[in-house]
């Protein structure tokens, strides 16, 4: 792993840590013109697609949360 390499990322404050995330995935978005992933994209329009076809069988993010928080795994 990176951080096994670099172990002062270990050290870093939460905020910290947020903040590069942020300066890295910039950094990569400048990189690639920030043009997205075509695969990626499409898979983004077919999963719009069907939320727009059955909007009903979503879950809210406080439905998922306490799936994942009732889940002996979570």
């Amino acid at each position: 792993m990176i951080i096994e390499r670099i172990p002062e990322i270990s050290s870093l404050s939460e905020d910290e840590k947020f903040t590069l995330v942020h300066e890295l995935l910039s950094e990569l978005s400048d990189r690639t013109n920030g043009a997205p992933d075509p695969v990626i994209a499409e898979l983004l329009e077919k999963r719009l697609r069907e939320y727009e076809a059955n909007p009903e069988a979503v879950l809210t993010w406080e439905e998922v949360k306490a799936r994942i928080l009732k889940s002996p795994h979570g």
